[in-house]
């Protein structure tokens, strides 16, 4: 059985667009997909695209990598950015959130969360990098 992972990443900043990143991969080999959604005001729309078996390697890659160990005490402040990644490989799914940056501890999520969205801003004009 050729098992799919779906990832989102959702990106909340305080007062910007919101931006939501959806991939499917297999999970041996083979290309992916990759949804791009950005909504609010400024500039809401939602992209569709191929993601190429090198990508889609890649990401299997930093998703073996991943290491959650434990919860940090949160950060506090006023503005800023909400993340939000869920992983579901069945059955097995990682839910994760977080403000501004991940704990240290989230071996791997920073990187993973970085390649998403280079891969969002590949595929279309609407992410700030």
């Amino acid at each position: 059985m050729n098992q799919e992972t779906a990832i989102t990443l959702r990106v909340e900043p305080s007062f910007d667009d919101h931006l939501e990143v959806f991939v499917e991969i297999q999970a041996a080999g083979g290309e992916g997909r990759l949804t791009v959604i950005r909504e609010g005001f400024r500039d809401p729309r939602k992209v569709k695209c191929r993601l190429s078996g090198k990508d889609a390697d890649h990401i299997r890659r930093l998703l073996d990598g991943l290491c959650i160990s434990g919860v940090s005490p949160a950060m506090m402040g006023l503005d800023g950015t909400t993340y939000s990644l869920r992983v579901n490989s069945y059955p097995v799914m990682l839910e994760l959130a977080w403000w501004v940056s991940p704990p240290t501890s989230w071996v791997g999520v920073t990187a993973l969360v970085d390649a998403l969205r280079a891969l969002a801003g590949e595929c279309t004009d609407i992410t700030d990098r």
